[in-house]
Protein backbone atom coordinates (compact mmCIF):
# COMPACT_ATOMS: atom_id res chain seq x y z
CA UNK A 1 0.00 0.00 0.00
CA UNK A 2 1.35 3.43 -0.93
CA UNK A 3 1.39 5.97 1.81
CA UNK A 4 1.03 9.72 1.53
CA UNK A 5 2.74 11.14 4.58
CA UNK A 6 5.41 12.76 2.42
CA UNK A 7 3.18 15.83 2.69
CA UNK A 8 3.15 15.69 6.51
CA UNK A 9 2.59 19.12 8.14
CA UNK A 10 1.52 20.56 11.45
CA UNK A 11 -2.05 19.66 12.40
CA UNK A 12 -4.59 21.91 10.74
CA UNK A 13 -7.54 23.37 12.67
CA UNK A 14 -11.01 21.94 12.27
CA UNK A 15 -13.09 23.23 9.38
CA UNK A 16 -16.80 23.05 8.64
CA UNK A 17 -17.42 19.72 6.87
CA UNK A 18 -20.99 19.12 5.66
CA UNK A 19 -19.88 16.04 3.65
CA UNK A 20 -18.53 14.13 6.67
CA UNK A 21 -21.35 11.57 6.93
CA UNK A 22 -21.29 10.63 3.25
CA UNK A 23 -17.49 10.24 3.25
CA UNK A 24 -17.63 8.22 6.46
CA UNK A 25 -20.09 5.79 4.86
CA UNK A 26 -17.87 5.39 1.79
CA UNK A 27 -14.60 4.98 3.66
CA UNK A 28 -16.14 2.66 6.24
CA UNK A 29 -17.56 0.45 3.48
CA UNK A 30 -14.10 0.35 1.86
CA UNK A 31 -12.46 -0.51 5.18
CA UNK A 32 -14.96 -3.32 5.85
CA UNK A 33 -14.22 -4.73 2.38
CA UNK A 34 -10.46 -4.55 2.97
CA UNK A 35 -10.84 -6.19 6.38
CA UNK A 36 -12.92 -8.96 4.83
CA UNK A 37 -10.28 -9.52 2.14
CA UNK A 38 -7.45 -9.58 4.70
CA UNK A 39 -5.85 -6.49 3.15
CA UNK A 40 -5.34 -4.62 6.44
CA UNK A 41 -2.12 -5.46 8.31
CA UNK A 42 -3.13 -8.28 10.66
CA UNK A 43 -1.69 -6.80 13.89
CA UNK A 44 -3.87 -3.67 13.54
CA UNK A 45 -6.95 -5.16 11.86
CA UNK A 46 -8.86 -5.46 15.18
CA UNK A 47 -8.09 -1.81 15.98
CA UNK A 48 -9.25 -0.66 12.53
CA UNK A 49 -12.44 -2.68 13.02
CA UNK A 50 -13.03 -1.04 16.41
CA UNK A 51 -12.61 2.42 14.90
CA UNK A 52 -15.56 1.64 12.62
CA UNK A 53 -17.74 1.80 15.73
CA UNK A 54 -16.81 5.43 16.36
CA UNK A 55 -19.38 7.65 14.66
CA UNK A 56 -17.16 10.73 14.98
CA UNK A 57 -14.07 9.19 13.33
CA UNK A 58 -13.09 6.99 10.41
CA UNK A 59 -9.78 5.81 9.03
CA UNK A 60 -8.42 6.80 5.65
CA UNK A 61 -5.31 4.61 5.49
CA UNK A 62 -2.96 2.76 7.81
CA UNK A 63 0.21 0.72 7.99
CA UNK A 64 1.45 -1.35 10.93
CA UNK A 65 5.07 -0.42 10.28
CA UNK A 66 7.39 -2.96 8.68
CA UNK A 67 11.09 -3.71 8.74
CA UNK A 68 13.01 -5.11 5.78
CA UNK A 69 16.41 -6.59 6.19
CA UNK A 70 18.65 -6.85 3.16
CA UNK A 71 19.08 -10.61 3.15
CA UNK A 72 18.99 -11.31 -0.56
CA UNK A 73 15.23 -11.81 -0.81
CA UNK A 74 13.45 -9.14 -2.81
CA UNK A 75 11.04 -7.18 -0.60
CA UNK A 76 11.43 -9.43 2.45
CA UNK A 77 9.15 -7.88 5.06
CA UNK A 78 9.08 -8.69 8.75
CA UNK A 79 6.78 -7.26 11.37
CA UNK A 80 9.42 -7.27 14.07
CA UNK A 81 12.92 -5.90 13.79
CA UNK A 82 15.36 -8.65 12.81
CA UNK A 83 17.44 -10.22 15.56
CA UNK A 84 20.62 -8.34 16.43
CA UNK A 85 23.73 -10.44 16.04
CA UNK A 86 26.02 -7.75 17.39
CA UNK A 87 26.83 -6.01 14.13
CA UNK A 88 25.78 -2.60 12.89
CA UNK A 89 23.34 -3.61 10.19
CA UNK A 90 20.97 -1.33 8.35
CA UNK A 91 17.26 -2.12 8.30
CA UNK A 92 14.70 -0.49 6.04
CA UNK A 93 11.67 0.69 8.04
CA UNK A 94 8.33 1.51 6.43
CA UNK A 95 6.55 3.77 8.87
CA UNK A 96 3.67 2.88 11.14
CA UNK A 97 0.81 5.32 10.76
CA UNK A 98 -2.93 5.82 10.90
CA UNK A 99 -4.62 8.54 8.87
CA UNK A 100 -8.12 9.37 10.03
CA UNK A 101 -10.88 11.92 9.67
CA UNK A 102 -12.66 13.35 12.70
CA UNK A 103 -16.06 15.00 12.83
CA UNK A 104 -16.14 18.44 14.40
CA UNK A 105 -18.50 17.71 17.24
CA UNK A 106 -17.88 17.55 20.98
CA UNK A 107 -16.90 13.85 20.94
CA UNK A 108 -14.66 14.45 17.91
CA UNK A 109 -12.87 17.37 19.56
CA UNK A 110 -12.22 15.21 22.65
CA UNK A 111 -10.91 12.35 20.49
CA UNK A 112 -8.63 14.76 18.62
CA UNK A 113 -7.32 16.09 21.94
CA UNK A 114 -6.56 12.53 23.11
CA UNK A 115 -4.84 11.68 19.81
CA UNK A 116 -2.73 14.85 20.05
CA UNK A 117 -1.32 13.58 23.37
CA UNK A 118 0.00 10.29 21.95
CA UNK A 119 3.35 11.80 20.80
CA UNK A 120 4.07 12.52 24.47
CA UNK A 121 5.03 8.82 24.72
CA UNK A 122 8.19 9.64 22.73
CA UNK A 123 8.21 12.99 20.87
CA UNK A 124 11.37 12.03 18.99
CA UNK A 125 9.61 9.06 17.38
CA UNK A 126 5.86 9.79 17.30
CA UNK A 127 4.31 12.65 15.37
CA UNK A 128 0.78 14.01 15.11
CA UNK A 129 -0.21 16.29 12.26
CA UNK A 130 -1.96 16.59 8.96
CA UNK A 131 -0.91 15.40 5.53
CA UNK A 132 -1.71 17.65 2.61
CA UNK A 133 -2.54 14.71 0.36
CA UNK A 134 -5.25 13.50 2.76
CA UNK A 135 -6.49 16.97 3.72
CA UNK A 136 -7.05 17.90 0.08
CA UNK A 137 -9.38 14.91 -0.26
CA UNK A 138 -10.93 14.91 3.19
CA UNK A 139 -10.99 17.93 5.51
CA UNK A 140 -10.38 17.37 9.21
CA UNK A 141 -7.97 14.55 8.44
CA UNK A 142 -5.01 13.86 10.69
CA UNK A 143 -2.09 11.47 10.85
CA UNK A 144 -0.39 9.77 13.76
CA UNK A 145 2.91 8.20 12.74
CA UNK A 146 5.88 6.42 14.27
CA UNK A 147 9.30 7.16 12.84
CA UNK A 148 12.37 9.17 13.75
CA UNK A 149 11.45 12.87 13.95
CA UNK A 150 14.33 13.69 11.63
CA UNK A 151 12.46 11.76 8.90
CA UNK A 152 8.90 12.93 9.66
CA UNK A 153 8.17 13.74 6.02
CA UNK A 154 9.34 10.41 4.62
CA UNK A 155 7.38 7.20 4.13
CA UNK A 156 10.33 4.98 4.94
CA UNK A 157 13.82 5.26 6.34
CA UNK A 158 16.99 3.20 6.74
CA UNK A 159 18.05 2.77 10.36
CA UNK A 160 20.59 0.73 12.28
CA UNK A 161 19.25 -2.39 13.97
CA UNK A 162 19.67 -0.81 17.42
CA UNK A 163 17.39 2.07 16.41
CA UNK A 164 14.98 -0.39 14.78
CA UNK A 165 14.52 -2.04 18.19
CA UNK A 166 13.65 1.32 19.72
CA UNK A 167 11.21 2.11 16.90
CA UNK A 168 9.63 -1.30 17.34
CA UNK A 169 9.12 -0.76 21.07
CA UNK A 170 7.65 2.70 20.51
CA UNK A 171 5.41 1.39 17.71
CA UNK A 172 4.03 -1.28 20.04
CA UNK A 173 3.42 1.30 22.76
CA UNK A 174 1.84 3.65 20.21
CA UNK A 175 -0.69 1.06 19.04
CA UNK A 176 -1.47 0.04 22.63
CA UNK A 177 -2.24 3.68 23.50
CA UNK A 178 -4.28 4.15 20.33
CA UNK A 179 -6.25 1.02 21.23
CA UNK A 180 -6.84 2.32 24.77
CA UNK A 181 -8.13 5.66 23.47
CA UNK A 182 -10.43 4.06 20.89
CA UNK A 183 -11.87 1.73 23.55
CA UNK A 184 -12.41 4.73 25.85
CA UNK A 185 -14.28 6.57 23.09
CA UNK A 186 -16.31 3.59 21.93
CA UNK A 187 -20.01 3.90 22.37
CA UNK A 188 -21.49 1.47 24.92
Amino acid sequence: MWCAVETFTEAKPFIRDPGYSARRRRYTADLKRLLGEGEIDAPIAPLMERIIGLQHCFTLQSCYGHFREEDGREGYIVERAPPDVGEDRIVHYRIAYVAFCIQEISAGRKLLEDFRAIPDLDPDYIQFGSAGWFWNRCGNSYVLQVEPKRCACEDSVDVEVSEAYHIQAIRDEFYAELERIVREHSEP
